[in-house]
């Protein structure tokens, strides 16, 4: 008998764990040395499924860079937890300061490990200015890139509701008879 064996996986050597480590959007473009001089001042917080990451109604100033893992948002609507986005390597929660009323606007629960690299005021201004701007440039960026994308999304839904509502109507309009007595259509409408 031949015995199959899975071919095992390459050995990660350590440079390859600090570039997996380093692939945050905020941080590219940064040099070896930039890199470093972050590093020594920052934190990485690590949580397992479950725990949780940030909490809603929380008014800390920290941001944090996604390294690893996934985070479901949970967000509080109509008095009801309701999920929101899940959040992966290279995304970013940002500070309490950056919503309207200065509070944290959603809670974020570590779906698998998380690994998060921890910017707070102490550290930003412990890291000399013009990597501090490279970041800040990067996070802007993003943000940008993020709500470009959720417009574009905002108007194909649009679009498709305006599609809806036109074939409705139009199916009311030729079949208004055959479709008068539906307790569905009926709802439908008052919603129209």
């Amino acid at each position: 008998h031949q015995v199959r064996r899975r071919a095992s996986k390459p050995m990660t050597s350590e440079k390859e764990k600090q570039k997996k480590v380093y692939c945050h959007p905020a941080l590219f473009g940064l040099s070896d040395a930039a890199l470093m001089s972050v590093y020594k001042v920052t934190g990485v917080k690590k949580v397992q499924p479950g725990e949780v990451l940030v909490k809603e109604g929380d008014s800390d100033q920290r941001i944090f860079l996604l390294l690893d893992g996934a985070a479901q948002l949970l967000e509080r609507r109509n008095g009801r937890t309701a999920k929101a986005e899940v959040l992966r390597q290279g995304d970013t929660i940002l500070g309490a300061s950056s919503f309207e009323n200065g509070k944290r606007t959603a809670s974020a629960v570590a779906l698998e490990p998380v690994s998060a690299l921890v910017l707070d005021e102490g550290s930003l201004n412990a890291i000399p200015p013009h990597i501090q701007s490279a970041i800040y440039r990067n996070l802007n960026d993003g943000s940008q890139r993020r709500l470009g994308q959720a417009a574009a999304k905002l108007a194909s839904l649009s679009d498709r509701n305006e599609r809806l509502t036109s074939l409705m109507t139009h199916l009311l309009e030729t079949r208004g008879q055959t479709y008068s007595g539906s307790e569905m259509i009926h709802v439908i409408l008052i919603g129209i």
